[in-house]
C-alpha cells in the first residue's frame, strides 16, 4: 500500500513538471512548513490569473492547505475547491473556470425566470373567471335548500330517543355496558408486536451509524459474500452487522453476508471489532483458527506540560503549531472522532461542519475495545459513542 501511494504521488509530481499546472507537496513538507512558499505562490498566481485552485489532499489537512493558499492571495477572493484524497500528500492544480462554473450557473438561471412566467398568467386567469364566478354560486344555492341532508341527522336522533325510551322503564340495559368495556382491553395487545419489531430498527440504526463513520454518511455500495472478500479488505463488526471497507481506487462500503468465523487465520485483528483480510478465504481449505488473545490496550490520557517535547510535537503536527487548550473526557467522545496517541498524551480531532476542533484526551480508555477501530500506527477512529 505504501509503494502504491508513493507511485501515485510521483505521477502527480511528474504531471506537474510536464504541464506546469500541478504542484505537489509531501506530507513531511506540509507539516514542517517547507511547502508554505509553494502554496502561497499558487494563491498569488490564482489571484492574478483568476483561475480556479483545485486541491487534492486528506480531509484532515484541508484547513491547513487552504490557509496557506489564501495567505498568498493577500485578501483577493479566489475560487478554491478542496477534494478528499487517500494519499497523504497535497496536489494543487490551477484550472480554468469554463467547465465547472458553467454547469453550476445553468440550473440557477432558469429558476428565477420560471417564477415570473408563472406569475404573469395568474392575474390573467383571475380576471377571466370573475364573471363566471357569478353563475357558480347560483348553482350552489339549488342543492342547499334540498332536504336530503336534513332527514339524515333527524333520523339519527329519532333512533336514539327510541333506544333511550327502552332503557327508561327497565334497568336491564345496564348489563350491555360490560361488553363495551371488553373491547377496550384489546387495545394494548399490539404493544408486544411493536416490541418484536425493535431488533429490525436496531439493525437499521447500526448500519446508519457505520455509514456515517466509515463512508461519510453515504449509503453502502451493496453486499458481499465471504468468498468475495479480497486481500486488504477491512471488516468492522457491530453486534450482528458486519461492514467491509475496500480501498482500491475510491473507497467502497459493503455489507457482509454469510457465516464467517472471525478467528480464522486469514484475518488479522486490528481491534476488538475490526479485522483485515490477509489471505483470500477458501471454503474448501481446512479451517484453521488463531489463538485468542484478550489483551486490552489501556491508555491514560492527560494534558501534557506546556514546555514538554511531546506537546510541542503533537501541536505542530495536528494544529499547525498552535496551542491546544480544550480537553475532552472519554464519555464525551463522538462517533467519527480521530484519536492520535503519543506516549503519554493523545489529541482528539473532531470535524464540525468545515472546521476541525482539537482537544486533549483526558481519562483512562481501552483502545482495543469494541467501538474503536485502529486505522494506522497511533491513529484510532471512534465508531460508537458508548465507550468505556
Amino acid at each position: 500500500m505504501k509503494l502504491r501511494k508513493s507511485i501515485l504521488f510521483m505521477m502527480a509530481l511528474w504531471s506537474g513538471v510536464a504541464f506546469a499546472q500541478d504542484v505537489g507537496v509531501t506530507g513531511a513538507e506540509l507539516l514542517a512548513g517547507a511547502g508554505d512558499a509553494k502554496l502561497a505562490a499558487l494563491g498569488r498566481q490564482a489571484a492574478d490569473s483568476g483561475k480556479r485552485v483545485v486541491v487534492s489532499a486528506p480531509d484532515y489537512w484541508h484547513d491547513k492547505v487552504a490557509q496557506k493558499i489564501l495567505a498568498g492571495a493577500h485578501g483577493t477572493k479566489i475560487d478554491l475547491v478542496m477534494k478528499d484524497s487517500f494519499v497523504e500528500a497535497v496536489v494543487v492544480r490551477l484550472a480554468d473556470k469554463t467547465s465547472e462554473p458553467a454547469v453550476a450557473a445553468a440550473p440557477v438561471k432558469p429558476t428565477p425566470p420560471a417564477a415570473p412566467v408563472v406569475a404573469a398568467p395568474k392575474p390573467t386567469v383571475a380576471t377571466t373567471p370573475a364573471p363566471v364566478a357569478a353563475p357558480k354560486p347560483v348553482a350552489a344555492v339549488e342543492p342547499k335548500p334540498t332536504h336530503v341532508e336534513t332527514p339524515v341527522p333527524v333520523a339519527v336522533p329519532a333512533a336514539k330517543t327510541e333506544v333511550a325510551a327502552a332503557p327508561a322503564p327497565a334497568s336491564k340495559p345496564v348489563e350491555p355496558v360490560a361488553p363495551a368495556i371488553a373491547p377496550i382491553a384489546v387495545a394494548p395487545t399490539p404493544a408486544p408486536t411493536a416490541a418484536a419489531s425493535a431488533p429490525v430498527d436496531q439493525t437499521a440504526s447500526i448500519r446508519k451509524q457505520l455509514e456515517k463513520s466509515l463512508n461519510d454518511g453515504s449509503p453502502a455500495d451493496g453486499t458481499l459474500q465471504v468468498a468475495q472478500l479480497d486481500i486488504g479488505d477491512q471488516i468492522y463488526v457491530d453486534d450482528s452487522v458486519r461492514a467491509v471497507v475496500r480501498r482500491k481506487g475510491a473507497r467502497q462500503l459493503y455489507w457482509l453476508e454469510g457465516e464467517l468465523n472471525l478467528l480464522r487465520t486469514e484475518l488479522a485483528p486490528l481491534s476488538k471489532s475490526s479485522y483485515e483480510v490477509k489471505v483470500r478465504i477458501d471454503d474448501r481449505a481446512p479451517l484453521v483458527l488463531r489463538t485468542v488473545k484478550a489483551a486490552a490496550i489501556n491508555f491514560a490520557g492527560k494534558v501534557p506540560d506546556a514546555a514538554s517535547a511531546e506537546r510541542i510535537s503533537l501541536e505542530k503536527q495536528l494544529n499547525d503549531a498552535h496551542a491546544i487548550t480544550e480537553t475532552v473526557a472519554i464519555n464525551q467522545l463522538q462517533s467519527n472522532d480521530l484519536i492520535y496517541v503519543g506516549s503519554d498524551s493523545a489529541v482528539v480531532v473532531r470535524r464540525k461542519g468545515s472546521v476541525l476542533l482539537r482537544f486533549w484526551l483526558v481519562g483512562d480508555i481501552d483502545l482495543a475495545q469494541r467501538g474503536i477501530a485502529r486505522e494506522s500506527n497511533g491513529k484510532y477512529r471512534v465508531l460508537s459513542e458508548v465507550l468505556k
